[in-house]
């Protein structure tokens, strides 16, 4: 098996189907063999019946897995010890991809030799975007909100001073080879249910890079990611700074080692710097740092939690 395409998908049938659709339309080298693993993370909604219809419809092997644990991570991990392809492509279940996508991630396997790879994560909005969204101060925030990615249009080989946020899991292809020597998803992090934390595939990239493996963004690769009306609200974008946040405080638990001045510093300078830009009618000013404020919350209060806990408890 060349290629296991992985979508791990959680209450989102319809969304899903779209998603399957979407990859009917790839362009692939003839002779590839590639195979699809739904795994779907304990859903209540049509998820099943959705999975196993589309397996009719398609010429790749698709499985259906089940995972009853709640957690992404849980689900990552089945589908790595459940797949046969040589190149594992992660992707989730609310991205449509463009058509050439695959063939991009597998020519950047075998011709550039990658353990790693991945590309642009464009946002697919579902109404038109309020005008706070696309201010230039809020800009620097959308991947953080709304979890999409753009580093420009050259291939980039990561190194070890290479930005943490470097791939997302919504875009990504990794070497099956890799998790033997680096591990799987860490447990303790990521999405589980409704709940907004994250990190698990940053974190896992992390680890490779450091192990010094060949981690490349390639431009030509390239998703779109639906965002929800429901998504488009501030309610929504604080509330995901905020989980940002106590995603990254629990991802660094260990290189972090207590709760250090530069998080209190930060959660106090911001909250005080949104106060004066509201109060001084600077709305997009008091945004940005009103933003920075919940992401430095998460940080405070996921510190905290892991201060009563013990720190630098890891599961790989």
């Amino acid at each position: 098996m060349d290629i296991s395409i992985i979508i791990c998908t959680y209450n989102r049938c319809q969304s899903l189907k779209d998603t399957l659709h979407s990859l009917l339309t790839q362009d692939l080298d003839h002779g590839l063999a590639v195979e699809l693993l739904i795994v779907d993370n304990n859903s209540s909604d049509n998820t099943k019946t959705v999975a196993e219809g589309f397996a009719r419809t398609t010429r790749w092997d698709v499985r259906y897995i089940f995972v009853k644990t709640q957690g992404k991570s849980y689900a990552l991990n089945r589908a790595v010890e459940e797949a046969r392809g040589r190149f594992l492509v992660f992707t989730d279940d609310d991205i449509i991809p463009h058509r050439d996508w695959l063939s991009v991630l597998w020519r950047a396997y075998g011709d550039m030799n990658a353990d790693c790879a991945g590309g642009r994560i464009l946002p697919s909005w579902s109404e038109t975007p309020h005008p706070w969204m696309l201010h230039e101060k809020i800009k620097g925030h959308i991947r953080g909100m709304w979890g999409c990615l753009d580093h420009g249009p050259h291939v980039i080989v990561a190194d070890e001073n290479t930005d943490d946020a470097f791939l997302f899991g919504a875009n990504m292809a990794i070497r099956r080879s890799v998790f033997q020597q680096v591990g799987f998803f860490r447990t303790d992090i990521g999405r589980t249910g409704n709940l907004l934390t994250q990190g698990e595939e940053t974190e896992l990239i992390s680890r490779m890079i450091k192990k010094k493996m060949k981690v490349v963004y390639d431009p030509k690769a390239v998703v779109r990611h639906k965002i929800r009306p429901e998504q488009m609200r501030l309610s929504y974008a604080r509330m995901r700074k905020f989980y940002g946040g106590l995603s990254d405080a629990r991802r660094l638990a260990q290189e972090i080692g207590k709760l250090p001045r530069w998080i209190i510093r930060g959660f106090l300078e911001n909250g005080f710097k949104s106060l004066w830009g509201y109060l001084s009618f600077q709305r997009d000013i008091g945004l940005h740092y009103e933003l920075l404020f919940w992401d430095y919350l998460g940080r405070f209060v996921g510190g905290l939690g892991l201060i009563f806990k013990g720190w630098g408890k890891q599961h790989v």
